[in-house]
């Protein structure tokens, strides 16, 4: 046991032993979403038949508690007892199916993943398996655990912690970001990774250094870069429909950016873009405001701007990202196979698009195909019923939300499920938060100054 995960059993034991059920509740949820985006790296329990990461220590704790609330504490509504016994009666199906009709297609199946494919050429047909069991029980799980949220706490609750997750998250993702920076440029990279790996434990996937041109890769507490801009995604949308000012939300969007820039991760420009549309769409007239009275300040910021973007073109790290889109563009015009990062994820896209194409309706089975791409992932384990009983069940929870209000927020999300993750983004207490995200987006907009929004 690493000395992180001691601290986190004494943490849990002080929390179970001074507060009440409901702040325990809230503590672990707010807990288990925080280190799975911020804090996802090492293994704190890791024996023979067994291994755990430390947010999934929390998770099962959350499943634990989520069931006994059902139990005890709240009742499944009837539309809550309909949509979880359609979608174990999918499940059945889906298995059933699995078993007796498995398709006949190789490609990358768990255990397996992409490094077997493209390295060992090991290619699997799906198949019934314990990984599949282990899907079908997160995916129950996953809803009886919204379902106990949304019903333990009013929403009012809900959204005063998403508030206060995000003012904390970002603070504390700071103070990380901060420490990293400062032991790699005065001890180095290898003592950072020495450091953080005694801390936190080496998982199988615990990522050493990675080069990223000439330089200084972030990590944080994630497995990769990736990972990382990934959790930033997620926090910057946290932002910007918690954040009641605008010139905080510009600030912090500055300061991510800087960070998300020393990932040195291509996901991250590409996730960016998707937050200025948001963010765009979100205070388009109060931005026409600011730059109507700062316009001098907006200019100098363009030039600036510009300058330090052709200065990064013509510099080591941007022939290395330049190097990246080209690579990109041959997979897509020639079919390159090298194996690189963009390769697997757009190969992965791909084979999912044709395994859903393949069995439209239920999908190759839950727990079976295993892509980068979240959507098309869901797609090709679950196919379309799947993706509208899942949809349905996240739809009774988010009562009276306004789709057309929050219509960017969905746009956003969706696009991004293209790009990144896995079936994983839909389980994982990452989907507790993209819900709660919503619901808060759908805060009414009656704020400081013109009742809309506060910018100064």
């Amino acid at each position: 046991m690493n000395i992180f995960t001691l601290l986190l059993f004494l943490l849990l034991i002080y929390q179970f032993i001074k507060f009440d059920l409901k702040k325990i509740y809230k503590y672990l949820l707010m807990e288990t979403i925080f280190f799975k985006l911020f804090c996802d790296i090492g293994l704190s329990i890791d024996l023979n038949f067994i291994s755990f990461r430390p947010y999934e220590i929390l998770l099962y704790l959350l499943y634990i508690i989520s069931i006994y609330i059902i139990i005890t504490k709240t009742k499944l509504s009837k539309k809550q007892m309909i949509i979880l016994l359609v979608l174990i009666a999918l499940i059945i199906l889906n298995n059933i199916l699995l078993i007796l009709n498995p398709l006949n297609y190789k490609t990358v199946c768990l255990p397996y993943l992409w490094y077997d494919y493209f390295i060992n050429n090991i290619g699997v047909s799906p198949s019934f398996n314990r990984y599949v069991v282990i899907y079908d029980g997160y995916f129950i799980l996953f809803f009886l655990t919204l379902f106990a949220i949304f019903n333990y706490f009013t929403k009012k609750e809900i959204k005063e912690m998403f508030k206060k997750f995000i003012d904390i998250s970002f603070k504390i993702l700071l103070v990380i970001i901060l420490a990293e920076v400062v032991i790699k440029l005065i001890y180095g990279e290898t003592i950072f990774y020495q450091i953080r790996d005694s801390l936190f434990g080496v998982g199988a996937d615990t990522s050493s250094i990675l080069e990223r041109g000439n330089l200084i890769t972030i990590y944080g507490l994630c497995t990769e870069p990736s990972s990382l801009a990934l959790s930033l995604f997620y926090l910057s949308l946290g932002i910007l429909v918690s954040d009641k000012n605008l010139i905080n939300i510009l600030k912090k969007y500055c300061v991510i950016f800087i960070i998300g820039f020393f990932t040195g991760s291509m996901l991250f420009y590409l996730l960016f873009v998707l937050l200025l549309f948001a963010l765009l769409c979100r205070h388009i007239r109060h931005i026409i405001e600011l730059y109507n009275k700062y316009k001098n300040i907006f200019l100098s910021i363009f030039i600036i701007l510009s300058l330090c973007i052709v200065v990064f073109l013509i510099s080591n790290t941007g022939h290395y990202y330049i190097m990246r889109l080209v690579n990109i563009v041959n997979i897509l015009l020639e079919g390159k196979m090298d194996f690189n990062s963009e390769t697997v994820r757009i190969y992965s896209s791909i084979e999912m698009i044709k395994i859903f194409f393949m069995r439209p309706l239920f999908g190759a089975g839950l727990g079976t195909t295993y892509g980068f791409s979240s959507l098309f992932s869901l797609l090709s384990n679950f196919g379309l019923i799947g993706i509208i009983v899942y949809t349905m069940g996240i739809k009774i929870s988010l009562v009276n939300v306004n789709i057309k209000k929050i219509y960017y927020i969905l746009l956003v999300l969706l696009v991004s499920f293209m790009v990144h993750g896995s079936i994983n983004t839909f389980v994982f207490p990452q989907a507790i938060y993209i819900v709660m995200l919503i619901l808060y987006a759908n805060e009414p907009e009656v704020y400081a100054d013109d009742k809309e929004v506060c910018y100064e």
